[in-house]
């Protein structure tokens, strides 16, 4: 197995995309992990008074 472009008009190497897909996914993985602990650091608010 080569790690040559998959067409030969494409001009991004196998382990170029390969990087590029796993640099995406890390990045969407981290942006889900840090909401969720930012939402679950952020204090409580109390809910707001009822005004008649």
């Amino acid at each position: 197995m080569s790690l040559s472009p998959l067409y030969p008009s494409s001009t991004t190497d196998l382990h170029v995309m390969i990087a590029t897909s796993l640099h995406q996914n890390r990045s969407m993985v981290l942006r889900v992990l840090l909401f969720k602990v930012l939402r679950n650091t952020m204090p409580k608010t109390a809910p707001m008074p009822k005004t008649t």
